[in-house]
């Protein structure tokens, strides 16, 4: 990621949370939304109300239910997941950096499709 100054302004418990929150996104494919209920799960903090919104201050996050216009376009330009749930937030700018949800399943799916191929239409065991 690239060098941002609003990073390098962030406490360690927001900085944390921010990496954590989009090492979740990335893992979990949810094109940037974090649950609710998710920062103070992520990471170990005294004051995740006041972590969170310091993120948020910084306009690394959003509310979920109200995400900047840039973020609004970006999500709608490259077919991310609307997040149906209000009751969480947004990391903006997410997409600039990583592939929505719709991209990373399909070049699974293709790399799935290859390997099976590769192997004679042969599922690996591990393969649903």
């Amino acid at each position: 990621m690239h060098e941002q100054p609003e990073i390098s302004a962030l406490s360690d418990a927001a900085f944390r949370l921010h990496y954590s929150a989009r090492e979740y996104a990335s893992h979990n494919l949810t094109d940037g939304y974090v649950p609710g209920d998710q920062p103070s799960r992520l990471v170990r903090m005294r004051r995740p109300k006041r972590t969170v919104l310091e993120l948020l201050e910084a306009k690394l996050w959003h509310e979920a239910a109200r995400p900047c216009a840039a973020c609004l376009a970006q999500r709608a330009a490259a077919g991310a997941i609307a997040s149906a749930a209000h009751d969480g937030y947004l990391i903006h700018g997410y997409l600039d950096d990583q592939p929505p949800r719709h991209k990373v399943l399909a070049a699974r799916a293709a790399a799935r499709r290859r390997m099976d191929a590769i192997r004679g239409g042969e599922r690996s065991p591990e393969q649903p």
